[in-house]
Formats: structure tokens, sequence, C-alpha cells
């Protein structure tokens, strides 16, 4: 799991093809996703703060804000947000955003109980095993498609990671910077959860709404 930030080649490019306009407010958006955003989290977390920096320092007024994901995708399907954060390429959204360059790179991450004793080589070893899923969230495409998986949908990593240190399910996952910060958080290492993964990494790039311009 990749999140890349190159938000300096995305602000660079709607300067560059703004040029001379006077500047308006881009409205940045971006889910609850902590590390990366949060509402209680300084300047609203690295995703916003990366991304209106940059943009300010180009001569932009910009508006941040974190709210739910399917308010998100509402958004920007009727171009009532400008930018967006905090997200994953997908095919399916990418008829509606248009992607910058990645600015982080991070790693989905399986979360299981210390010392269960499940074992697995690829998404379709996983097939025995119960998920606890965020609602709506995308990880990796081929487990995202798999659905012959156990998977309970949730609203949070943190819910999820907190069902499987209680043993209500026997894996989740999500990027490792997700996971480490809310082990951190909840204290969760104590529980004993383990990590490990399958899966390669994924780019993390910033979506602007089909009507801005695309950066290159």
């Amino acid at each position: 799991m990749v999140r890349l930030l190159s938000v300096c080649i995305f602000a660079l490019a709607l300067v560059a093809q703004q040029a001379g306009a006077e500047p308006r407010a881009l409205k940045i958006v971006a889910d609850e996703w902590p590390p990366f955003s949060g509402a209680d989290l300084p300047n609203q977390g690295m995703s916003l703060d990366v991304i209106s920096t940059v943009l300010r320092r180009a001569g932009y007024i910009v508006e941040t804000q974190v709210m739910p994901w399917a308010r998100i995708i509402a958004s920007a399907k009727t171009d009532t947000v400008d930018i967006v954060g905090s997200l994953f390429a997908d095919t399916e959204q990418a008829t509606y955003l248009n992607y910058a360059n990645p600015f982080h790179t991070t790693r989905i991450q399986l979360v299981r109980r210390l010392g269960s004793d499940i074992t697995f080589r690829d998404v379709p070893s996983l097939q025995p095993y119960s998920f606890a899923v965020g609602d709506g969230f995308l990880y990796e495409p081929e487990f995202d498609r798999a659905d012959y998986l156990q998977k309970q949908t949730v609203t949070t990593t943190l819910q999820a990671m907190q069902m499987v240190a209680f043993g209500r399910v026997d894996l989740t996952l999500d990027s490792v910077d997700v996971v480490n910060f809310a082990m951190q958080k909840a204290l969760l290492h104590k529980l004993g959860s383990e990590r490990t993964s399958p899966f390669p990494g994924r780019t993390y790039p910033t979506g602007s709404v089909t009507g801005m311009p695309r950066a290159v």
C-alpha cells in the first residue's frame, strides 16, 4: 500500500495552467485515516498539511476539511470539492478524479493476534480466516476483488484492530503507518498483535476533480 505525495508537481501544474488568474479558494478534503489525515491531528494530518502548504505557497487560498469517505466520493462526483488527499489510485475513481504523482510510499500489512497459528502465502490462502475491513476502503486489488473471503465491515482501522485483539475476527489490514499509529494510540501492542504481509507496496497520490487541470 503506497500513498505517495508529489504535491509540489501537482501545485506547479495548477499554477502553470492558471497563470495570471486571481487566486481562488480550493477545497481540499480527506477522510479520517490517521496519521495521514484526521480532524484531531495537528494540521489535520500529514496529507492535508502537505497539500495545503504547497498550494498556499503557490498563491492559492485553501480550505481543508476531514469528512466521511462516502461524502468525499459524492462531493468529488458533483464537483463540490477540488482536491482529495489520503487516497489510492483506483480505476473507477479515475473516471472523476485526476491523479497527481504520488508523494508518500507506505505498505499494506495484515494484523493478527500474537501467537496465532495463522499461516498464508497469498490472497487465496487467506480463505479460511475472517477479516475486519473498513467500509469502502481500498487495500490491494486482488484482496479487494476476493469476494470469497469472510469480510466484516467496520468504520475505522482502530475498530478493526480491536476486533482482532479481542478475538472477534482473525485478521485485519491497512497501511503499516496507520497500523503503527493505532497500536500506539490504543496500546494495542499490549494485547499482542503481530504484523505481516503478502502484499507489495502501492502509491499514494493526490486527486483533483476532473474539472481541475491534470498534473503532469
